[in-house]
């Protein structure tokens, strides 16, 4: 990855070394590498011939875990958009200050959130809605787009000529809560994205066969955590991401896990916690479980101990690296 000048680079690389391999999956759909590098670059295409935006526009991403979010993302990316990602579950109080404290001009939302949205939106500089669903076509409103027909009509336009962005170059608004007050925007470079996601495939390289895993990701992709872990470093190696759009549910989260041999897994504490307690998941088979990665909040001891005993994943300090398999904390 240290050769790649931008995201756009690491993303076309990817999706040309792991074309025929699966790259993400969620409520039945499974795109390949080569998939996604179609899929992103008809929907760059319109971004840039159609949309009225230019490369430094913000676009708001307010997706649940479905692969439309790594296409618009990598979408955006290729056009030289800049990426805000936008928690499903904020108020519409939350969206009116983040869109506007952002300057988003367009946004890609899930068709259920779509009446919120209308509350506020004429508050704010956003001109274009993409609406996307989990699975059918989407609903929509006046004005509105359907990803799907965005993707189909980007498909007849001229070939993309994609954006090489500058490492210094913002890539993402990445929004925190912070201490206090209202929520803020980290400036994420290209260069600081991927050299985050250099430093933990440092790690991860010594673990994981380059296209050959499959994981678990049921940690949301707005949270910069499973977007530089698993939409970034892990698509950098050519890895399979199941992505899991309620990770709350853990019934549900289960059921999603049960058909898959899993190599790794994304989680947080009080997930680690939870799973460890749900029967069903304690029976899965855990023996090509290669690593677990822990991140977005401190491991506790009882967590580590709950999980080790599950799933036989161990832990030791700081990037623990063990005999048996790794939990990398991060």
């Amino acid at each position: 990855m240290n050769t790649h000048d931008n995201l756009t680079q690491l993303i076309e690389h990817s999706c040309k070394t792991y074309a025929d391999f699966p790259a993400y999956t969620s409520v039945g759909r499974t795109f390949t590498f080569s998939q996604v590098e179609q899929q992103s670059r008809y929907l760059a295409q319109w971004f840039q011939q159609q949309s009225g935006l230019v490369a430094g526009d913000r676009i708001a991403i307010q997706l649940p875990n479905i692969v439309d979010y790594p296409i618009v993302t990598y979408a955006a990316f290729r056009a030289g958009l800049i990426v805000v990602n936008t928690n499903p579950l904020y108020t519409a109080r939350e969206m009116l200050h983040q869109f506007n404290d952002a300057e988003v001009k367009a946004i890609v939302i899930l068709d259920a959130l779509s009446e919120k949205l209308a509350t506020i939106i004429n508050d704010t500089s956003i001109k274009t809605v993409i609406v996307a669903a989990a699975l059918a076509e989407p609903a929509l409103q006046e004005n509105q787009f359907s990803l799907n027909e965005l993707i189909r009509q980007g498909e007849r336009l001229a070939t993309l000529d994609a954006h090489q962005a500058s490492r210094d170059d913002i890539a993402v608004l990445q929004y925190t809560g912070g201490t206090t007050g209202v929520a803020k925007a980290a400036m994420l470079s290209h260069g600081n994205i991927l050299a985050n996601a250099e430093q933990m495939n440092e790690r991860f390289d010594n673990i994981l066969t380059p296209g050959q895993e499959t994981g678990i990701c049921p940690l949301p992709l707005y949270h910069i955590y499973a977007f530089t872990v698993n939409m970034v470093s892990l698509f950098a190696m050519g890895q399979f991401n199941v992505l899991i759009p309620n990770p709350r549910d853990l019934d549900a989260l289960v059921k999603q896990i049960e058909p898959f041999d899993i190599n790794y897994f994304s989680g947080i504490n009080t997930l680690f916690i939870g799973l460890c307690m749900h029967p069903r998941f304690k029976a899965l088979n855990f023996s090509n479980l290669k690593m677990t990665v822990s991140g977005g909040a401190a491991l506790t001891h009882a967590a580590a101990d709950a999980w080790m005993n599950t799933t036989g994943c161990t832990i030791t300090e700081g990037y623990g690296l063990s005999e048996t398999s790794p939990v990398v904390t991060l």
